[in-house]
């Protein structure tokens, strides 16, 4: 049984999808940020755990921006298609918009992560 189509139900659904496109993006530009502003404070200290869980936060970020938008990537059925234009096309860009932005950023913040954590910054 599928939920009736309310304005409330619409605007909760773009609320998710924008958060599918835009915490990729978020989840890597902060871990970036955060292990660029902390390595001066790692060198001094030797504290390079700390770099693990920003890590691990940029990265679960990236990943949850990911699900939420493969959750709303639902294909079309092709007699939908010839109806013209309607708000699940845009729905459906944004999902695969979000699935594509998730994949970069996450293998960015993977990028990013792995040399902070195995590797010490102050060598």
């Amino acid at each position: 049984m599928a939920l009736a189509r309310t304005p409330e139900l619409d605007k909760r659904r773009d609320r998710s999808l924008w958060f599918g496109v835009l915490a990729p993006p978020f989840g890597w530009v902060f871990e970036h940020q955060a292990c660029t502003f902390l390595t001066p404070w790692v060198c001094r200290t030797g504290n390079h755990w700390i770099l693990l869980p920003i890590a691990l936060f940029g990265l679960a970020v990236t990943a949850a921006g990911g699900l939420v938008a493969w959750r709303h990537f639902q294909p079309t059925p092709p007699e939908e298609m010839e109806k013209g234009p309607a708000p699940e096309y845009r729905r459906r860009f944004m999902a695969g918009a979000g699935l594509l932005l998730s994949t970069l950023f996450f293998l960015g913040a993977l990028a990013v992560a792995v040399p902070a954590v195995y590797s010490p910054p102050c060598r």
